[in-house]
């Protein structure tokens, strides 16, 4: 349960409400909460981490009793179908304090917690927030004349299962023979093919793969190719490779994933004399 003495909500996504406010993405492998044990089985493989000072600028009441309450920070961080909450691990400390009067003045932050959804079990009201975001809770305290909490810095650390697929991999062979392979060898002139594969099916209407070549003037590749719902893969042509020189060009085929790049060479020999 939470002491509601004073509630402050306030908005990561707001600068005048919250300063300084940072997300970092990292992409992990088998994430876990280890204390207190998470209440899914589920692992994560993103760690997101939220930064920012919480401008609450709460007051003391001034009749001398020591104030317990809520500072609420919405991350703006709303979690869709296919993001799943893990766990999290969250600090927070005083960032600022001011008072005409240092006597037996009081400014703490008691806990910190990053929950799913504003309530905190129903423990708090949503004051029409939505229910899908992430939150930051601070319990706080004030006490003392002329005494005001003015900010509060927090870290958030929080474990992600993100079931949207990500590219596995790229791969090339010369067109209409061979095996796909990171390298392939065309003679000028000749088309080529590239396939690329995910980690699992497309969940959404499309997965939108960009690629990138290193010479486009010699092996041009179309902006970007899609997987559709449910596919794992797809094979499709790349072009025509030209090269005008006398030795072998190498080219780099870049594709693009959501949080990964992955990459083949195809080496184009010159036309024969």
């Amino acid at each position: 349960m939470h002491n509601t003495d004073f509630f402050s909500d306030l908005d990561a996504g707001n600068g005048n409400q919250v300063a300084e406010s940072r997300i970092l993405d990292i992409v992990i492998e088998n994430g876990v909460q280890t204390f207190p044990s998470a209440a899914t089985g589920e692992t994560a493989n993103r760690l997101m981490i939220f930064t920012g000072t919480a401008i609450c600028e709460i007051p003391a009441d001034g009749d001398g009793d020591l104030s317990r309450g809520v500072v609420r920070v919405r991350l703006n961080f709303p979690l869709n179908q296919n993001l799943h909450f893990i766990g999290s691990a969250t600090v927070a400390a005083l960032a600022s304090v001011h008072g005409s009067d240092d006597a037996d003045a009081v400014f703490a932050v008691d806990a910190a917690e990053t929950i799913l959804g504003p309530t905190d079990g129903g423990s708090l009201p949503d004051n029409g927030l939505p229910a899908n975001d992430l939150y930051v809770i601070m319990d706080a305290a004030t006490q003392g004349p002329d005494t005001l909490l003015s900010r509060i810095a927090y870290q958030a650390n929080v474990l992600v299962k993100d079931l949207e697929p990500d590219l596995d991999s790229l791969l090339l062979k010369p067109d209409g023979f061979g095996v796909f392979g990171l390298e392939a060898t065309v003679t000028s002139g000749d088309k080529w093919d590239f396939r690329v594969a995910l980690t699992g099916p497309v969940i959404g209407p499309t997965f939108l793969i960009p690629l990138q070549s290193s010479d486009p003037i010699a092996v041009p590749v179309p902006a970007a190719t899609e997987l559709h719902t449910s596919e794992t893969s797809g094979s499709f042509l790349g072009g025509v490779a030209t090269n005008s020189e006398r030795g072998v060009k190498n080219v780099t085929i870049t594709a693009f994933g959501k949080r990964v790049s992955k990459t083949a060479i195809l080496h184009v020999l010159p036309t024969p004399a």
